[in-house]
Formats: structure tokens, C-alpha cells, sequence
């Protein structure tokens, strides 16, 4: 039995809490090893792990010879084995604290997993890691500026951290990836769970261009209970954390209150004093959270470096310039008439436009998804 393969037992075993799992731990780094593990008594491996006899007797079965091969076949021991292999059948990484490719950001907060379970690459915590955050049940506005913060990190080659929850997270997640980038999900269930369904398509992106993570057992069930502990594992992966709607009590603000409890930059998006969804983003400002102001500005402040602006191929840039620009600059998450885009077009061309060449334009946009329209002669952009 490997140093793994004990971990796991400990962490499968009823009656075994994180302080006896870290007690084990500390001494893996300090006073033993894993020969050591597989070769001292019982007794003073029960006084190192404050542990019953009997529970040392199940994770690690005796050594001498013939009772050692006994206590492979006990129950305890196959069942290691078992959910060892179930996991690795279905791709999930097992790693244990003091595992090489453990996230090293973990170990710097008070109650740090025990073990995380991981489906996809890990890698991408090497990269800048900016957690987006927000409600799940978000405004017009909210879902618009989501994307646009997840797009643009996501082409600056910045890791889009977040809960792959409905609302602010998912958007966000999905813009970094659609834009190319990474994304890691942090998950309140096993990994092998696609919590909340309807973010299956997602759930499956993020497989291929990042990864998810949790610290529960695969196929553990999404519980109300699990979500705080989740939210910690959130911003201690991140560098930074931007918060895009919340309400004054909500998961979202837990997250920012770990956050800033863990020494990490945390940014708020101001909205309407009016609107419940912007309490807690207005709370944060109020508090001394940065304020963001755009996707570029906070790269900036962070990172203080212009590599990050948006990266934009030459087709892209010449393909926006003209009559189309004019258009995508006149229209907004909010309706307007093709009246109104027009006379704003007009003011601003070089040479006069007809309504029908605008109009033709406008239908263009919406056909790519870039704009829509909301109901008769009126248009906005795509959210």
C-alpha cells in the first residue's frame, strides 16, 4: 500500500475528521515516510494518529508475513483498492496534500482539503487565475457584463476560476473558453457530477480546456452544506476575485469575505443603488474593493503589464472598422430603434449612410450573434 492508497483509506473511513487526517500528514513531512508507515508498530502509529488500534488495524493491515497477506484480502483494504481503481477508470486524479501536483495555493489557507479529486488538466493554475463570481439568477445587464470579463480574460490567457454555477459563473466560464482560454471549475459535488444540469455542455468544456476540481468523493450529491466549503477553495485558487452582482447575503459575498481574509485582490462591479442584484457589489466598494471599471483596467492593476490587452487577429480588426463599428459602438445591452442607431451612425460616418444600408448591416449582426432584435425596429447587442 502506497502513501495514496493510505490516504484515501483515511479519508474513506467513518469517524475520521480533516484533524486526524493532518496530524497524519505533518508527520509524512516531518518524522516518517511511507517505509515507515508500512514498517512501525501499531502501537506507535496509533500514538502518532491518536487513533483506536482497531482503526490502524483496518487502514493498514498487519506486516508480518502471513497476517499481512490476511489483511489484504479484509474488506477495508479491497475497498481502497476498489474506489482507487473506479477512479482512475473514469479519469479522476486523486491527489492527497502532500502530493507533488497537489495547487500549491491551498497550502496557504487554515483549513486546507485534505485531497482533491480532479477531472481534466490541472496545468492551468500555472497561469494567472482570476475568479468571476455573481448571482445565479443575474439581470440582462449582468449576464452581458460576464461575458464580456470572461472573454476578455480568457483572451489575455488568464484562467477564469468560478463555481460552474447557473447565472453570473457559468456565462463567465463559457466566454473564457469560447474565447480560447482557460477556465476551472470548483465544484460543490463530486466531479463526476454535473451540478446544475443544465450545465452539462459546460461541464464538458471545461473537461477539454481546464479542469474541475472538488475536495468530495466522486459521486458525492450537490448539498446546500457543501457550497461555503467550496467557496474557500475558489478564491484561494485565485489571484484576484471579481464580483459581478450579488445580493447583500449570498454565497457570492462569502466568497468575497474569504477572499479578503486570504490577502487577494477583490474587485466589484458598481451598479444601481436601486437594484437588489448590486447590494453586495456596492457593500464591497464601500468596504475598499477595487472597482471594475473594465477587463483591461483590472489587468492592469494587477498584473501592471500590457501583454494582457486583448489579443485581436488583423481579419478581426479590419472586419469591425467602418459602417460595422460605427453600428457596434451605437448599440447597447439596452433596446434602441434603428432610428435612433441611425442618426448616431450618421453623426459620426464620414460619408452620409442610408437607414436601408444600416438596416442591412444591423441584420447582418444579429445573423453572426453580435446583435438581436428585441422586438420591431429595435435592437441590441448580443448578450
Amino acid at each position: 500500500m502506497n502513501a495514496d492508497e493510505l490516504m484515501l483509506g483515511l479519508q474513506m473511513m467513518k469517524g475520521i475528521g480533516n484533524v486526524s487526517i493532518l496530524r497524519l500528514t505533518q508527520n509524512v513531512a516531518t518524522q516518517m515516510g511511507i517505509e515507515d508507515w508500512l514498517t512501525h508498530p501499531f502501537e506507535v502509529l496509533r500514538e502518532i494518529w491518536r487513533l483506536p488500534i482497531q482503526k490502524v488495524e483496518e487502514i493498514l493491515p498487519k506486516r508480518e508475513s502471513k497476517a499481512f497477506e490476511e489483511g489484504r484480502k479484509n474488506n477495508s483494504f479491497n475497498q481502497i483498492l476498489c474506489e482507487k481503481k473506479k477512479m482512475q477508470e473514469s479519469g479522476v486524479c486523486y491527489l492527497p496534500i502532500f502530493h507533488s501536483r497537489y495547487p500549491k495555493k491551498l497550502l496557504d489557507i487554515t483549513d486546507p482539503p485534505m485531497a482533491v479529486f480532479v477531472k481534466g488538466e490541472i496545468n492551468c493554475l500555472k497561469k494567472p487565475c482570476v475568479a468571476v463570481i455573481g448571482a445565479r439568477i443575474c439581470s440582462e445587464y449582468g449576464s452581458y457584463v460576464a461575458r464580456c470579463y470572461g472573454k476578455k480574460l480568457g483572451e489575455a490567457g488568464v484562467t477564469v476560476v468560478s463555481g460552474m454555477a447557473a447565472g453570473i459563473d457559468g456565462i463567465a466560464q463559457r466566454a473564457a473558453l469560447q474565447a480560447g482560454g482557460a477556465s476551472l471549475g470548483v465544484l460543490g459535488c463530486g466531479v463526476d457530477v454535473c451540478y446544475p444540469p443544465e450545465n452539462r455542455e459546460l461541464y464538458h468544456l471545461l473537461q477539454e480546456s481546464g479542469c474541475l476540481i472538488s475536495e468530495y468523493f466522486p459521486k458525492t450529491k450537490a448539498s446546500a452544506g457543501h457550497f461555503p466549503m467550496r467557496n474557500r477553495i475558489i478564491s484561494a485558487l485565485s489571484d484576484a476575485v471579481i464580483v459581478i452582482e450579488a445580493r447583500q447575503k449570498s454565497g457570492t459575498q462569502i466568497t468575497a469575505d474569504l477572499a479578503l481574509e486570504q490577502g487577494k485582490e477583490v474587485y466589484a462591479v458598481p451598479g444601481r443603488v436601486t437594484d437588489s442584484l448590486s447590494t453586495g457589489c456596492n457593500i464591497l466598494l464601500s468596504q475598499g474593493a477595487g472597482v471594475a471599471l473594465s477587463p483591461d483596467r483590472v489587468l492592469e492593476e494587477l498584473w501592471g503589464n500590457p501583454v494582457w490587452k486583448e489579443k485581436e487577429t488583423v481579419d478581426t480588426k479590419a472586419k469591425e472598422q467602418g459602417l460595422r463599428k460605427l453600428i457596434l459602438d451605437a448599440l447597447d445591452i439596452t433596446p434602441k430603434s434603428l432610428e435612433k442607431i441611425y442618426d448616431e451612425v450618421s453623426t459620426k460616418a464620414e460619408a452620409k449612410k442610408e437607414l436601408k444600408e444600416v438596416a442591412a448591416v444591423i441584420m447582418e449582426l444579429c445573423m453572426e450573434g453580435k446583435a438581436k432584435q428585441n422586438y420591431v425596429n429595435f435592437f441590441s447587442l448580443k448578450n
